[in-house]
């Protein structure tokens, strides 16, 4: 849910027009990965190396998101945004533009998948124990974000962050 808020977030901050399919990609970007085995999640949450069958398992999760909503219906975009998402290494750049859908998909499409890239980026830099700034700068080092979305998610997380308190209590407090 963190990256559905994310998503959310950046597309609010910078006026970007709502769309309900980015939010819906957003929600249903890591379901393919429900399907692996709990080792392999944890090598791959842990970046640790896979032998060459859990790599091949790996590699099928777009597809196996793809299967899962296939026969959804009016989940197109949804499943253009999470494809071009799980296949794309750069969020900049653009695919070819789907003949099957109109300009305006095509536009919701390019939007989600960046801000999806971002998004997600982050939040995995971030749980992996980096800083928002280090995640930030990991990022701006790659030069692969549209530098609005990677500004207006370092603010938002900075904001969030300090609007967090953290306080101690016991457990006679608590009751």
């Amino acid at each position: 849910m963190r990256i559905r808020r994310y998503v959310t977030d950046v597309a609010v901050t910078l006026h970007l027009p709502a769309h309900w399919e980015i939010e819906v990609a957003a929600m249903l970007s890591q379901l393919g990965y429900v399907t692996l085995p709990a080792e392999v999640t944890e090598k791959v949450y842990r970046q640790l190396p896979l032998s060459r069958e859990e790599t091949a398992v790996v590699q099928r999760v777009p597809s196996v998101t793809e299967q899962l909503l296939a026969n959804i219906p009016r989940l197109a975009v949804v499943r253009a945004i999470l494809s071009q998402y799980e296949t794309s290494t750069d969020s900049v750049e653009t695919s070819p533009p789907d003949p099957t859908m109109t300009v305006g998909e095509q536009e919701i499409v390019l939007q989600g998948t960046r801000l999806l890239r971002v998004a997600s980026d982050f939040d995995t830099l971030e749980l992996r124990g980096n800083t928002t700034s280090a995640a930030l700068a990991l990022m701006q080092n790659r030069h692969r974000y549209v530098p609005e979305m990677l500004d207006a998610i370092g603010q938002l997380s900075a904001r969030s962050k300090r609007s967090q308190v953290v306080k101690e209590l016991t457990l006679k407090e608590v009751q």
